[in-house]
């Protein structure tokens, strides 16, 4: 196989093939250069014999040695990297139908979403011991056929997913309350592969009346509004970097892999380029995985019937085949497919109904059966445990040999380099020299400012390192994933004094989509009058309506809502009225992005108020009262806004605007509305 391909790329490395890429939205598309081939490979692909009848495999992002392989008999699981497998129950075809993705929530370890080919979407919430059917057209789920699932990683409540539909109907499912309901967005395409970087949608797609013409759309306002990005090409694979955010891929059917280099705090997409090898391929996986340690960002693109699987560290400027015993040719039929695990440690890959697993020749020294890290999604807190677990075996080749140090580096949490565990039965590590090693570490607040550019931050994820060492001074390390989280916590968002910011977004650069601010009708104001606590408040002040007008920042990214509970606010009229107010809060994207408000919520029509009284009343919203299905991000609140419909404007006062979370209001709440 390698001297195959090396005979094909010696022979084509100074041809462009542009099939299938002749129109791009882009007014100057740069092309790559063929790359050259070099040497590398490490895997060596085995069968796995205890699998019959692999479709599609899906890695557990929290747990390295867990592995989901949709069968034709059901889903079968590994918790030990291959090693054994056994049937999750109440997964068979008579279940489930057959499996055609799964995604499993990358904040919360044991919420994962199952689609099927003919009977919609099934949510577990015990890590797959029981399944609930939540996506059917009962539900809003647009049809039955489910292609394939995606998430909003910014959303640290897990509510929101998407689904498409393939060719079994227009549009994209989508849901904003973690699957208990459904609607459709982006009704006039066909919709298959989909992806979300940051606050992008993109998914390869066809138009409802234009079968053969494909492209790539792509989304900045959650599903409102769509654009043709690519055209004329069709996508038969996409996926994304694994450390470096904004590189995104796209593998095309009969032609070359497409690729928009990474951005940071850009204002303009960059131009598409294509990469890879010079031949035209069938390309069916790509994905980004870890190589030699947590700062080798690999790619992997994979064509079952002329390459195999490749891989490169420099955007397939340069790539190396990873075959070695696994079965690729014109024989392998239609569905084949590889992934790797959350660590990159372990390649799996789907073959003619054959799974085959990749692993790399270990080196001489102990053995880390396991490492684990409880909990795996943390909410940092002062004082906040984490415990840290290994199983470290002897070399197999010197089993007399001993375990000499075990070490996990905790320098991405502020902590030691080389936070020591011990196997000694007095730290939560079992019985003494048993090979189990343990150690607790607590967590403080002061966390460092991380590179915007990099998936491995804080908030979010990053990878954990344990190494061991014996009395031979021989070597072994492992990594695990971490997401850290900050704990949710009420805070002031605006009082005029310990926290005073913004201004009138009636007169900031961007303003709401569909619904703009403007000042002759509405206008908000900070003023040293009639505040209830301090000096300052905000004095909303209209002279007609229909009106609407805000308070924020609308050129600094806001912060984000989707782990809090309430906003709260005190509010007095300048005279006792029954007219009405509208209370919603603005988005802040930053960069090139358009500000959008969230669905509006009425104080007196929805019970939060009787009525306007000239003294101070608080008031107390559920965060999820603002929810909208596309536009607002919650995950970039920038500010707070007010409207009404009376012809009569309106003239009141706000202060004290708090953001809450439930168990830490302050003061305690008002009754809830009728």
């Amino acid at each position: 196989m390698l001297l195959r391909l090396l005979r094909v790329t010696r022979s084509l490395t100074v041809l462009l093939v542009l099939t299938g890429l002749c129109g791009f939205v882009s007014a100057a598309t740069v092309f790559a250069a063929a790359p050259t081939i070099s040497s590398e490979g490490r895997f060596v692909w085995d069968p796995e014999l205890h699998v019959p009848r692999a479709e599609r495999i899906f890695p557990d992002p929290h747990e390295p040695r867990r592995v989901w392989v949709a069968t034709a008999r059901g889903v079968m699981e590994t918790r030990d990297e291959g090693g054994t497998w056994d049937p999750l129950p109440n997964t068979g075809p008579d279940q489930l139908g057959r499996v055609s993705d799964v995604l499993f929530a990358p904040l919360r370890p044991q919420l994962a979403f199952l689609a099927s080919r003919e009977r919609g979407i099934f949510r577990t919430m015990d890590g797959g011991k029981t399944w609930q059917d939540v996506g059917t057209p009962a539900s809003g789920v647009k049809s039955l056929q489910v292609l394939r699932l995606a998430c909003d990683a910014n959303d640290r409540r897990s509510r929101i997913f998407y689904a498409t539909h393939g060719d079994g109907a227009t549009g994209i499912s989508k849901t904003v309350d973690g699957g208990n309901t459904w609607f459709s967005i982006g009704e006039h395409f066909f919709a298959h592969e989909i992806l979300l970087e940051a606050k992008e949608v993109l998914v390869s797609a066809h138009p409802r009346d234009e079968e053969d013409i494909w492209g790539i759309y792509h989304s900045l306002d959650s599903g409102e509004t769509w654009a043709e990005i690519v055209r004329d090409v069709r996508p038969s694979a996409a996926g994304l970097n694994r450390i470096r955010y904004g590189g995104v891929w796209f593998g095309i059917l009969k032609g070359r892999l497409l690729h928009r280099p990474h951005v940071v705090k850009s204002e303009i997409f960059p131009d598409w380029q294509q990469a890879g090898p010079p031949k035209n391929a069938q390309w069916t996986s790509i994905f980004g995985a870890f190589g030699k340690n947590t700062d080798d960002d690999v790619l992997y693109a994979y064509d079952p019937r002329q390459y195999g699987l490749i891989a490169s560290r420099d955007d397939f400027e340069t790539w190396w085949p990873e075959n070695t015993g696994l079965f690729d040719g014109p024989l392998v039929k239609e569905g084949a497919n590889v992934c790797a695990s959350a660590d990159g440690k372990v390649l799996y890959a789907s073959i003619n109904g054959q799974l085959y697993v990749g692993r790399s020749s270990a080196a001489d020294g102990p053995v880390i059966a396991s490492f684990a890290i409880t909990p795996n999604v943390v909410k940092w807190a002062k004082d906040g445990q984490i415990q840290f677990t290994a199983k470290v075996l002897p070399f197999d080749k010197d089993p007399k040999s001993k375990i000499k140090l075990v070490q996990a580096n905790l320098s991405a949490l502020r902590g030691p380099g080389d936070f020591t565990l011990f196997d000694d039965g007095k730290h939560n590590d079992g019985a003494a020299d048993d090979g189990v090693f343990s150690g607790t570490f607590a967590m403080g607040r002061d966390f460092p400012a991380q590179g915007q550019d990099r998936r491995l931050s804080i908030p979010g994820e990053i990878m954990v390192q344990v190494h061991a060492r014996d009395d031979r001074n021989r070597l072994a390390a492992d990594v695990v994933p971490l997401h850290i989280l900050p704990k949710p916590e009420s805070f002031v968002y605006w009082d005029g004094e310990t926290v005073r910011w913004g201004g009138k977004l009636a007169e900031g650069y961007r303003s709401a989509y569909s619904q703009k601010y403007d000042d002759r009708n509405g206008i908000v104001d900070d003023v040293e009058a009639e505040a209830r606590t301090g000096k300052r408040c905000l004095h909303v002040y209209s002279a007609r309506g229909p009106w609407v007008s805000g308070w924020g920042s609308s050129m600094i990214p806001g912060r984000n809502f989707t782990d809090m509970d309430y906003v709260s606010f005190w509010i007095k009229g300048q005279v006792a009225s029954r007219r009405d107010v509208r209370v919603m809060l603005s988005d802040s994207p930053g960069g090139g992005y358009e500000a959008h408000v969230s669905k509006g919520v009425w104080l007196i029509k929805e019970g939060y108020l009787q009525e306007l009284r000239t003294d101070y009343q608080q008031v107390r919203i559920p965060i999820a009262k603002f929810l909208k299905k596309t536009e607002f991000l919650l995950d970039v609140c920038g500010g707070i806004a007010f409207g009404g419909d009376d012809p009569q404007g309106h003239n009141f006062y706000v202060d004290d605007i708090c953001i809450e979370v439930e168990g830490s209001l302050n003061p305690a709440p008002p009754p809830p509305p009728k």
